[in-house]
Formats: structure tokens, sequence, C-alpha cells
């Protein structure tokens, strides 16, 4: 289930099990988001699916960066726009933003729950594409490694 409520105070700073996976993934605990997680408040706090793509297209690798220390509930929502970024025409010119979601998902792939089954499957599906794409495109060595992770990870989500 993907989620519709934009994030509030209680989702940035909130509950328990949230701060849980956090500190998990991150090595923050409690409401301390740490810098960079505050940077991304700063970012996002309050911001819908349309504004958070705006960042996005404002400054893709950061605001992807943002996604990393934010909050499971946040993550979850602000996820949705990175993906209609990565997927927009035209598609964007960065490699390193794709590799940076990659990257990020592949470390925060144990957090999503049975009931995240339509946003485990588009990301999975976009992983796929992406795959393919770089397959056709391939320019360096290192991106035939990236192209496994990429099957690796999908094959993870459809699970």
């Amino acid at each position: 289930m993907v989620e519709s409520k934009i994030p509030d105070e209680s989702d940035w700073h909130g509950v328990w099990y949230d701060h849980f996976i956090t500190f998990m993934t991150t090595g923050q605990f409690g409401g301390d988001l740490g810098l960079d997680g505050e940077a991304a408040y700063e970012q996002f706090a309050g911001k819908s699916r349309a504004e958070a793509l705006e960042l996005f297209r404002a400054d893709g690798l950061s605001r992807i960066h943002d996604l990393y220390w934010m909050p499971w509930r946040c993550f979850r929502f602000y996820l949705d726009a990175c993906l209609d970024y990565l997927e927009s025409d035209p598609t964007p010119t960065d490699p390193l933003e794709k590799d940076a979601l990659i990257w990020i998902l592949e470390i925060r792939h144990g957090e999503f729950r049975s009931d995240d089954t339509k946003l485990k499957h588009r990301i999975a599906n976009w992983l796929v594409v992406d795959a393919r794409e770089r397959e056709v495109d391939r320019v360096m060595e290192s991106t035939s490694t990236i192209v496994l992770r990429a099957q690796k990870l999908a094959n993870l989500f459809l699970k």
C-alpha cells in the first residue's frame, strides 16, 4: 500500500518502531534525525508528492540522497515521487542518480512490509527497466555490475 497522507511531524520525529528501524539503517536513534536527516526534513517536510517531484527535478542526486536519512513513513511516501522523477521523460542524464537509489534500496529493502505490494512491484519494475536500458547502453565495465545488482534487487522486491 502506498502512503497517501503527507508525512507530518509525528512521521518525521514520531513512533518507536520507526526510530528503531532508522537506528538499524542509519545508526541514529530517537527523534534525532542527525544532520542529514534534518536536511531531508528541511527539504521535504509538509511537501506533497507533486512538490517533492519538483525538488527532485531541481537537484535529483541530493534529494535522492535525502531519502536514505528519512524515517520509514517519510521514505515510503517520497520514494514514489522519486520514482516518478526517474521514470519521467526526459530521463535524468546523471546515472549516479539511479545508482544512488539502487544503493539506498539495497540497504532499506528489508524495511518493506507485506502490505507494500504495490510499491514493491513498482520498484521491481523500475529496476528491471533500468537494468535493460543499461544493458543496451553498456558503456563501462562497471555497468554490468550495476545491472546484476539491480536484477538481484528486483527479485528481492518480487518475493
